[in-house]
């Protein structure tokens, strides 16, 4: 819910948006419109509210219809479109409803006339609205078809309480509309603010035909007073409603990750919405879902839950998005369906942690979904990886000209506007001096630069949820056997790429390059950074990221990285590409391997490169001394945290536990279990064998994997 801002602090907050804006957009080349859509997607962070949203400036008038756009994006996970539209001026101004309904109506244009599929519209397109377009016409091409239009007015000033803006259905697609004014991006952005709140009241009237007075429930008793479950019975006609009002918000996280356009719609559960709407109770596993709070109450003698607050249902993904589509979309009639489902009610106070919740609610989501193709990766959001990352930017100073900083790894969204929440401007003013802005890496941006470091350009073009995941497979897999590859070396290298990388991108502007057209900047960078270690393992040698670390970029190697950008862009956009849309081209292996190919008979202009070399043998024995030094480091913190809580008094617990399941355990040798049984003897107070570094991670493993089984103390 949005919080109630005086209007001072909005005036003060609107003059500061408004200057970063200006100097944002000064830096970078944009026009303030972008400059502002791009301020308002850092601010939103990882929240789920945008996917991959891109950027640009286009209009048009087309057979007397006027258009313009500022960007879009596409939320695969519920088939919606999000157009954007922005509106840039003196802080606060009223957007009245005369300028709203023009803005809208010029983004929607472009649908309307999209939709038809003309050809001679798709001759006058280019670049990211040709990109735009292309998807749309795939996405309708889908079972699913397109579900929703969404039209997003950014602003720096304020909406007008009384505008209306009158919105039409296109070709039998929902249209709604939203406002990012002053108001709104100081509630969401740079703050913990979670993503749409759910709440369905049997009692409001948009819910009373849709429930029936309520949901039947059987109660089910629970041993911890932190749950409440039951069993209920959702008729199909709410499932769809608030899916095609909430979209993928609905969903629990890792089911959004699973759930694609390819995957929504199963068509053995269409065929008994439309064939045996009767049977689908009998038919269907139902789904789980769980909630903040509910509202129970007896109806004539039957217990019906009336209210539920902040709903999300972790299993069970396809069958509502195929009653949504069903409806919607084949014009299924589904009042006659129901649906099973066990809800879980957690109840939080307000000592509850935010990290403690989160990670709660994704161990009951990954039990929900263990029986199907939802995988751990899905789960990695709390890893253990997060924490140390963050410890490496805490402790390690970055050489600077006039003082040393450092890199603030932000674990949670908002976590670095937090950090100077209660302090003073004199305070806040020194905290920037060592943590500036430019030097924010969020997990997303980690991810990006850490798979450039790999040379997988074409996985970061997928955009930043599916570039995550593909990192979280590795590190996932890694990191019990591992983990110390992932050290102080390793933390200065990745954020390396991300200042090669920042370093980049200003530069890139149609102001500053004359071939810049204005478009695909982020697949250039990337591209081209992947190429450039690319190029030099190929030559032999390892570009050393320490030396970006310890000296920074110097001028003659960013222009001749320039002129690498350059040679790519020609490639990436060059006619004869397989791919007509050159975004979605970017995301395939082939596009990679052309630029390969390409960059096999590339040379710099310079020899600015030469100083950033080292040779492979000096580069491996570097990652090797930082290796056996981060395990000492790891094995010296799990010798210290064997004897501390939840461990203490628990080792020998968690030993009958493994000796009583070891069908469960198929990797566990005797060996392992007697060096579990030193850290047994030490817990116990006999130490005869004191257990080594090694002995106590081992151990440390073992707990995990037993409480992965369902181990409790």
């Amino acid at each position: 819910m949005a919080k109630t801002v005086s209007e001072e602090v909005l005036k003060h907050f609107a003059l500061t948006l408004t200057d970063d804006v200006k100097i944002n957009a000064s830096a970078t080349g944009d026009n303030e419109e972008i400059s502002l859509l791009n301020y308002i997607r850092e601010g939103l962070g990882e929240c789920k509210i945008i996917n991959d949203p891109q950027f640009f400036f286009w209009s048009y008038k087309y057979q007397k219809l006027p258009m313009c756009l500022y960007g879009y994006d596409i939320d695969e996970f519920d088939n919606s479109v999000s157009l954007f539209v922005s509106d840039f001026a003196e802080p606060l101004h009223t957007i009245s409803q005369r300028s709203a309904q023009v803005m809208v109506d010029n983004a929607l244009n472009f649908i309307r006339v999209a939709v038809r599929g003309e050809k001679s519209f798709k001759t006058i397109l280019e670049n990211e609205v040709f990109d735009l377009y292309d998807q749309l016409i795939q996405m309708n091409k889908t079972v699913a078809g397109l579900s929703k239009i969404k039209v997003i007015i950014a602003s720096n000033g304020k909406r007008s309480a009384r505008a209306r803006v009158v919105l039409d259905s296109i070709a039998n697609i929902d249209v709604e509309m939203f406002y990012w004014d002053v108001e709104w991006i100081y509630n969401n952005c740079n703050s913990e603010v979670e993503t749409e709140e759910i709440i369905v009241d049997a009692h409001d009237e948009e819910y009373t035909n849709l429930m029936d007075g309520g949901l039947p429930c059987l109660p089910v008793p629970q041993m911890e007073n932190q749950f409440e479950c039951y069993q209920c019975v959702v008729p199909g006609k709410l499932l769809s409603y608030i899916y095609r009002k909430f979209g993928s918000t609905l969903l629990e996280g890792n089911v959004r990750s699973f759930l694609t356009t390819k995957t929504a719609v199963n068509k053995e559960i269409q065929g008994t919405i439309l064939n045996e709407p009767g049977r689908f109770y009998i038919y269907n596993n139902g789904i789980a879902a769980i909630a903040a709070a509910v509202n129970v109450e007896k109806i004539n003698g039957e217990t019906k839950i009336t209210r539920l607050e902040k709903i999300q249902i972790v299993n069970g993904g396809q069958t509502t998005a195929s009653l949504a589509y069903s409806a919607q979309k084949r014009g299924a009639d589904v009042s006659a369906i129901s649906v099973p489902m066990k809800l879980t009610v957690i109840k939080a106070d307000s000592d509850t942690k935010k990290d403690e919740l989160d990670s709660l609610i994704q161990k009951i989501s990954e039990t929900s979904n263990s029986q199907n193709k939802v995988s751990a990766v899905d789960f990695f959001a709390n890893h253990p990886f997060h924490i140390k990352m963050k410890k490496f930017s805490e402790s390690i100073s970055q050489p600077g000209i006039n003082h040393a900083t450092k890199w603030f790894y932000e674990r949670t969204r908002g976590e670095y506007a937090q950090s100077m929440m209660f302090m003073t401007k004199m305070q806040q003013d020194s905290f920037k001096v060592i943590h500036p802005k430019e030097k924010l890496v969020t997990k997303s941006d980690f991810a990006k630069y850490y798979n450039l470091w790999r040379k997988h350009p074409d996985q970061v073009s997928k955009g930043g949820d599916t570039n995550f995941k593909a990192v979280a497979d590795e590190i996932t897999v890694d990191w019990t056997d591992d983990q110390a590859k992932y050290n102080e070396v390793f933390f200065k290298n990745v954020v390396s790429v991300g200042a090669l990388y920042r370093a980049l991108e200003p530069e890139i502007t149609k102001t500053k390059q004359s071939w810049f057209g204005g478009s695909y900047r982020a697949n250039i960078i990337a591209y081209s950074i992947a190429g450039l270690f690319w190029m030099v393992d190929k030559g032999g040698n390892k570009f050393d990221l320490l030396k970006i670390w310890d000296k920074g970029i110097s001028d003659a190697f960013l222009s001749d990285m320039l002129d690498l950008c350059h040679y790519v862009y020609r490639i990436i956009t060059a006619d004869d590409r397989p791919t007509e849309n050159v975004t979605q081209y970017c995301k395939r292996k082939e596009c990679w391997e052309t630029v390969k190919t390409a960059l096999s008979s590339y040379q710099f202009p310079g020899v600015a490169i030469n100083s950033y070399l080292v040779s492979k043998a000096e580069s491996y024995q570097i990652a090797k001394e930082a290796k056996a030094s981060q395990r000492i480091d790891d094995e010296a913190t799990a010798y210290q945290m064997i004897l501390r809580p939840p461990y203490k008094n628990n080792w020998m617990k968690l030993v009958k536990f493994l000796s009583s399941n070891r069908n469960l355990f198929p990797e566990l040798t005797d060996g392992q279990v007697n060096k579990i049984m030193k850290v047994v003897n030490m817990d116990q107070g006999r130490i005869s064998s004191v257990p080594t570094g090694e002995d106590c991670m081992l151990a440390m493993k073992w707990w995990n994997e037993a409480k992965k089984m369902g181990w409790t103390i």
